[in-house]
């Protein structure tokens, strides 16, 4: 099921599998506000968001990274690719 995240925001926590890439050790995820197209708003249920940069070190052949976000509920993972510099 969904998670509500708080008004205030519900902190996740965030690793990389690789130290060639790197993450902010925390974000805070809050629920975002829509504007409907007849103008009026409203916050959906079971979404949240959040915005973070992700930093890479120069590898020499393409490798892989997986980014774990984990606080109330399930763990969520994905895998980044980060390709070798093409010069």
């Amino acid at each position: 099921g969904a998670i509500e995240a708080p008004a205030a925001g519900l902190p996740v926590q965030l690793s990389s599998s690789n130290p060639s890439v790197t993450v902010p050790a925390s974000v805070m995820l809050v629920a975002p506000t829509v504007t409907a197209p007849g103008g009026g708003q409203f916050t959906p249920q079971g979404v949240g968001v959040a915005s973070f940069t992700i930093m890479t070190t120069r590898v020499k052949a393409t490798t892989c990274a997986i980014i774990t976000a984990s606080g109330a509920g399930p763990s969520k993972r994905v895998l980044l690719k980060v390709f070798k510099p093409a010069f």
